[in-house]
């Protein structure tokens, strides 16, 4: 009897976990799709593209190039790498100034092969 109510525990935390996942990847690419539709309403090109005309603008608030940085550190596309490189500063999160160092180097992380984020794009 314990047996059967520990395999079935178990059963439903697995279930849970991967209904957790799936509704987690969901989220995620409507979040990356929300962010490319705004930028692509100023520039042309594919996600990655537009999302880089963004982090290259003057024009965009650092918030804007926040979320450009999340959903590229998502898409896990190699283009990226080197503008998100060039915005490292060295120094820690000065959100008035900068953006957020934090955020970039999870997205470095993860483009190149570093990052525990499993919630990626391919």
């Amino acid at each position: 009897m314990i047996k059967k109510i520990v395999v079935t525990g178990l059963f439903i935390i697995i279930i849970g976990m991967g209904l957790a996942y799936i509704g987690l990847r969901i989220w995620f690419k409507s979040e990356i799709n929300q962010i490319y539709n705004h930028a692509m309403t100023q520039y042309e090109g594919d996600k990655i593209e537009v999302l880089i005309a963004v982090l290259n603008s003057e024009d965009q608030s650092l918030k804007t190039k926040n979320n450009a940085i999340w959903a590229l550190g998502k898409l896990n596309d190699q283009r990226a790498l080197p503008v998100l490189k060039k915005l490292q500063t060295g120094n820690e999160c000065d959100h008035s100034r900068y953006v957020c160092q934090r955020e970039l180097q999870k997205a470095i992380d993860n483009l190149e092969g570093r990052g525990i984020d499993i919630l990626t794009f391919k």
